[in-house]
């Protein structure tokens, strides 16, 4: 499995990974507890990680997968910290490992998902790695 077939589902604060779709939803794992579901896309929003992306200043972006690689670059110097931390310092972490991101459109919410989702990835072993970023640019181009 690949970082390509890691989702978001909105309601909850875990990621998944692709199991199957259907036509009205998709059959996910959750990383976490390892329990699979049916999830209806006519309640649920349901965002591929990989086109998710952080908020930067003059309206700019950075992809998710970006951000991880930099994090996981940063780790060893600069830990992660856990997504039970206060505001400040999720906030102080995040301006780290990403310079320019506007905290005015980056919620407290979002830094927490941010450092979940990455610890959940990291013990799965799913982090997106450079090639990968490589090769989705030159797909897109």
């Amino acid at each position: 499995m690949s970082f390509s077939q890691v989702v978001s589902v909105s309601g909850s604060s875990s990621v998944f990974k692709l199991v199957s779709t259907k036509s009205n939803g998709i059959i996910v794992t959750n990383l976490e507890d390892d329990k699979s579901t049916f999830i209806s896309s006519r309640t649920q929003q349901i965002t591929v990680l990989e086109n998710i992306a952080i908020y930067r200043h003059h309206d700019e972006t950075a992809p998710l997968a970006e951000v991880f690689i930099k994090m996981e670059e940063l780790e060893s110097g600069l830990p992660v910290p856990s997504h039970k931390e206060s505001h400040d310092v999720l906030k102080s972490y995040a301006t780290k490992i990403l310079p320019d991101i506007d905290t005015v459109r980056v919620h407290y919410s979002d830094l927490k998902k941010l450092v979940k989702w990455y610890s959940i990835l990291k013990k799965h072993s799913l982090l997106p790695k450079q090639e990968d970023l490589s090769a989705t640019e030159e797909t897109t181009s």
